[in-house]
């Protein structure tokens, strides 16, 4: 008689990646439904660490404007972003951009569709 390893799950509500029974695997990030616009959000993300990193030398403190871009990311990765510390994290975005458009532009643009996204 060999033995049962595996499991039944119904009505399994996924949005991201899944794995079920003996050696099985999930590989890869779980992101916001995986729809065009958390697509879009991921790629502007994305390109506000590239602007980042071109206009360090006009902002107060890239290194540190990077990492919150970085904890963003991680945050609406996550199955349940904190729609709290995700708030902050923009909020922090918004006030480190300084006077340079480019980056305050990316980060209102963000911040539009994380609200649309996390709706």
């Amino acid at each position: 008689m060999s033995e049962d390893r595996g499991f039944r799950v119904g009505d399994v509500n996924n949005q991201g990646n899944l794995a079920m029974g003996h050696g099985a695997r999930a590989e890869g990030n779980v992101s916001i439904g995986g729809s065009r616009e958390s697509n879009e959000l991921h790629r502007r993300i994305d390109e506000l660490q590239q602007l980042l990193t071109q206009y360090a030398d006009r902002l107060p403190d890239a290194d540190e404007l990077r990492a919150v871009t970085g904890e963003l990311r991680s945050q609406l990765q996550s199955p349940r972003p904190n729609r709290v510390l995700v708030g902050s994290l923009l909020t922090a975005l918004t006030a480190g951009a300084g006077g340079v458009n480019a980056v305050l532009a990316a980060v209102n643009g963000i911040g539009g569709l994380v609200n649309r996204v996390l709706s």
